[in-house]
């Protein structure tokens, strides 16, 4: 049952995340240090900071980048005329919202607290990253382990890292023409292309791990840079 809460959690931070500002802060060198003493309010759906806490500087997109023109076009092309699809890449099983999801594996239980937690570590973060939230876990009544997520803002929109525990289903909507697999090192790993080949609207990236997958919920972040994120991250008990 937690899967639902899962993909609508990714969700409901892109859709909160948008139009936020950062804060300024210094920037450190990778691994960059993503539980920073802070602030942190609790919120439905996990810890939050304050206020975002800047941990890059810069940003992805150069200062003449027509953002507002692109991103007009498509508010007017939002409806997807094509199906969404629905198979297995790179080891993930691809579910559209609307379509029942095999037999799920696994606990089942019900979150009952998001305590923080340092599973993940980030070798690259994008120019102009702002942490949203810190790293936390979500976890049943009895600490059962259910996923770890973290949320941030860049100054065109945000992305949510998480590693869920389970067998590798993925709920996302996407016509078939934007999703492929790819070779990020040495592994293969899902892409849902943005709908705007500038990098403009929402996207994801996945990898199937021994314990589960790990996954990136971007909004307004070109597909170079979710490759960059999702090969840059360690995860030990993952």
């Amino acid at each position: 049952m937690y899967r639902l809460l899962v993909s609508s959690l990714a969700l409901l931070f892109l859709v909160a995340s948008c139009g936020e500002d950062s804060s300024d802060g210094a920037a450190p060198h990778p691994p960059y240090d993503t539980q920073i003493d802070e602030p942190i309010v609790a919120g439905g759906y996990g810890p939050r900071y304050e206020k975002p806490i800047t941990i890059t500087d810069g940003d992805y997109y150069s200062a003449d980048f027509p953002f507002e023109e692109i991103s007009n076009r498509l508010v007017e092309n939002t409806v997807d005329t094509e199906p969404a699809f629905s198979g297995e890449v790179a080891g993930i099983q691809l579910v559209p919202f609307g379509e029942s999801a095999p037999r799920e594996e696994g606990s089942g239980c019900a979150v009952t607290s998001f305590p923080l937690g340092e599973h993940l570590t980030f070798s690259y973060l994008p120019p102009g990253t702002s942490l949203e939230t810190p790293q936390f876990e979500a976890t049943c009544g009895d600490e059962t382990l259910l996923f770890v997520a973290q949320s941030f803002l860049t100054k065109r929109g945000s992305f949510h890292v998480q590693y869920e525990v389970g067998d590798g289903i993925l709920r996302w909507d996407a016509a078939a023409d934007r999703v492929r697999e790819a070779t990020v090192g040495d592994t293969q790993v899902l892409i849902v292309d943005p709908p705007a080949e500038e990098g403009l609207g929402t996207s994801m990236a996945a990898v199937r791990t021994d314990g589960g997958l790990i996954f990136i919920a971007a909004n307004n972040l070109p597909a170079t840079e979710i490759t960059q994120i999702l090969g840059g991250i360690k995860c030990g008990d993952c």
